[in-house]
């Protein structure tokens, strides 16, 4: 988004997403509770385009790019969204909204890589009390220890053939170099 390169270093950045799956209502109250607190607030809202003003939104972009220019990361507890948030150095508030969301963030909260808030009870003072957590030098310390596996992981299965077929880069379908049908 434009607006990216108009961020104040300076300044700390939180970088919002609630996924396809989040609450609007905790969306809008994250955003305004970050906003108030001194934050500046980047967000991506998928189909929910309204946003309170202040905020520098946009309903799609790639998370990872706004991660790189973000000291936390507060979302729904999807995977996708965790993975991107660790292996960019952000740690991890999140407000689950499904099952699988609870238990990925379960262990987001084992590894001291963020803090689950409670989806149905969770007060602003809760999302600024787990910023302050994570923003700790424990928490900071166990983001980097995951980022640094993620990046070794990623560098490994680079030298490695997917699924260990070798060219399995190719278009053509293993069956068919194979013989099979």
């Amino acid at each position: 988004p434009e607006w990216l390169s108009q961020l104040r270093p300076e300044i700390p950045t939180a970088y919002v997403t609630m996924g396809s799956t989040g609450d609007i209502a905790d969306l809008h109250r994250v955003l305004t509770t970050l906003r108030d607190a001194g934050w500046q607030v980047i967000a991506t809202t998928g189909q929910h385009d309204a946003t309170p003003a202040g905020i520098h939104a946009v309903s799609y972009a790639r998370g990872s790019t706004l991660l790189r220019h973000s000291r936390v990361a507060v979302c729904h507890g999807g995977s996708g969204t965790i993975y991107q948030a660790i292996a960019e150095g952000a740690p991890v508030i999140g407000i689950a909204t499904f099952h699988d969301q609870e238990i990925n963030l379960e262990r987001v909260e084992a590894m001291h890589w963020g803090v689950a808030l409670d989806p149905l009870g969770w007060r602003e003072s809760d999302l600024l009390a787990a910023i302050e957590k994570v923003r700790s030098p424990e928490y900071l310390a166990a983001v980097a220890a995951g980022r640094k596996e993620i990046a070794e992981f990623v560098n490994e299965s680079r030298n490695r053939p997917l699924l260990g077929i070798a060219g399995a880069g190719s278009t053509e379908r293993p069956d068919a170099r194979a013989g099979g049908r």
